[in-house]
C-alpha cells in the first residue's frame, strides 16, 4: 500500500509550495457562478462552482458541488463531493461519498468512505484509490493501483491494475485490463475469461500472515490520520484564525498552567455527563455535552499539531494564511511521526493535546469573562 500513500501523503505536504496568486473565498454558501481568472481557494459548509475556474481550485466544505471547467489542479476535501464537468490536470481528493462523473486529463487521487466513478467517466493518467467501498467504471487512460473493502470494477483500463487490498471483488460487463492484474489473496479471483489481456500476476497469502502487515496497516491509519488532521485544521485556520493564534498565545505563555486545566477538562467532562445521564431530564443535555466534550477532543489534537507547527515557524495575526497553513503542516507531520513511536510516543502527544485543551478552555473563560464585563452575556 506503501505507494499510493505516500503519493496522497505527497500531494497535500506540498501543496502549499505551490501556491501563487490566487482568489480567496470563505464562508456558509458559496457559490461560483463567474469565470474566475486566478486560482481560486474556497471553504464552507456548501461549495458550488458552475463555471470555469483558469487555474487550480482547491476546495473544503461539508458539500463541494463541480460542475465547470477547471484548466489546472483540483483538490477537494469534504463530506460530500460531487465532481463533473472537466478538469485539464490532476484531481485530488478526500471525502466521505466520492461521485465522480468528470474528465481529468491527468491523474486521478482519491481516498474516501464511498467512491464513484461513473460510466461516463475519463481519466487520461493513472487512478490511485483508497476506500471503503469502490464502484469504478469509464475509461482509463493509465494504471490503477486501489485499496478498498469492497471493490466492484467496470471500467475500460487501457494500462496495468494492481490490487493493493481488497475483501471482495466483482467485475462488471464493461470490465476490461489492457495490461497485467497484480494482486494478493488465499485463492484465486473468479473472473471473465476475456477480461484481461496482458496477464496475470497471482500470489498467494495465508491468513497467518496478517499479523505480520500489521505495521503496515497501523502506518496506513496513521497516514490516514494525518490527512483528516490536515482537511480539519485548514478549516479551523480559514474560520477560526483569530481564536487559534491567541489560544496559542496562552499555551507557549503559561504551559504548565494549561498542562493542569486540560487534565481537568478532559476527566471531568465524562463525569458530567454520567451524573447527567442519571437523570431522565438531563439526556439531552448529556448527550450535547458529550458530543461537544468529543469535538473539542479532536480539535485539541489538531491544535497540539499547530503549536508544534507555530513554534518552528512563528506565525502573527499578519501572516498570510499559506504561511500559517505551512507552519501547521509541518507541525502535524512531526506530530504523526512522534505517534508512531512506540510506548512513550502517545504520552508526548497526549502532553501536547494536554496543554492544546487547557489554552482552548482557558481563552474560553476569558473571552466569556471579558463578555460579562461588557454585559454582553
Amino acid at each position: 500500500m506503501k505507494k499510493i500513500l505516500l503519493t496522497l501523503f505527497a500531494a497535500l505536504l506540498f501543496l502549499p509550495t505551490f501556491v501563487q496568486a490566487a482568489t480567496f473565498q470563505a464562508g456558509e454558501e458559496i457559490y461560483i457562478d463567474q469565470s474566475t481568472s486566478d486560482d481560486l481557494y474556497t471553504s464552507g459548509g456548501i461549495l458550488s462552482v458552475t463555471e470555469e475556474v483558469s487555474g487550480d481550485l482547491i476546495a473544503a466544505g461539508g458539500k463541494v458541488m463541480l460542475r465547470g471547467r477547471i484548466t489546472q489542479d483540483l483538490t477537494a476535501l469534504g463530506g460530500n463531493l460531487m465532481i463533473d464537468g472537466e478538469v485539464d490536470d490532476d484531481i485530488r481528493v478526500i471525502g466521505g461519498s466520492i461521485h465522480i462523473n468528470a474528465i481529468a486529463k491527468d491523474d486521478l487521487m482519491g481516498v474516501g468512505g464511498d467512491v464513484t466513478l461513473t460510466d461516463n467517466t475519463f481519466v487520461g493518467g493513472d487512478v490511485n484509490l483508497i476506500g471503503g467501498s469502490l464502484v469504478l467504471g469509464g475509461v482509463i487512460n493509465g494504471d490503477m493501483r486501489l485499496a478498498g473493502a469492497s471493490i466492484y470494477l467496470n471500467a475500460d483500463v487501457k494500462g496495468d491494475v494492481t490490487l493493493l487490498s481488497f475483501e471482495k471483488i466483482t467485475f462488471g460487463p464493461r470490465a476490461r485490463i489492457q495490461g497485467t492484474l497484480t494482486y494478493a489473496a488465499e485463492e484465486p479471483l473468479k473472473m471473465p475469461a476475456n477480461l484481461v489481456k496482458g496477464g496475470i500476476i497471482f500470489k498467494e497469502i495465508e491468513t497467518s500472515r496478517v499479523k505480520e502487515n500489521l505495521p503496515a496497516i497501523m502506518a496506513g491509519f496513521s497516514i490516514f490520520s494525518f490527512l483528516a488532521t490536515l482537511f480539519f485544521g485548514l478549516i479551523l485556520l480559514w474560520l477560526c484564525r483569530y481564536y487559534i493564534l491567541h489560544a496559542s498565545e496562552i499555551a507557549y505563555d503559561a504551559t504548565l498552567k494549561t498542562v493542569g486545566v486540560g487534565f481537568l477538562a478532559l476527566i471531568l467532562s465524562p463525569i458530567m455527563v454520567l451524573i447527567l445521564l442519571i437523570t431522565t431530564v438531563g439526556i439531552p443535555a448529556a448527550l450535547a455535552l458529550l458530543v461537544l466534550w468529543l469535538v473539542f477532543l479532536y480539535m485539541a489534537k489538531v491544535m497540539a499539531a499547530m503549536l508544534i507547527g507555530f513554534k518552528l515557524v512563528r506565525v502573527t495575526d499578519k501572516s498570510k494564511f499559506i504561511r500559517m497553513f505551512g507552519s501547521f503542516t509541518l507541525g502535524a507531520v512531526i506530530y504523526t511521526l512522534i505517534d508512531m513511536v512506540p510506548v512513550v510516543g502517545w504520552v508526548i502527544n497526549l502532553v501536547f493535546v494536554l496543554i492544546a485543551l487547557g489554552a482552548m478552555t482557558l481563552y474560553e473563560f476569558e473571552l466569556f469573562y471579558q463578555l460579562r464585563k461588557k454585559k454582553i452575556v
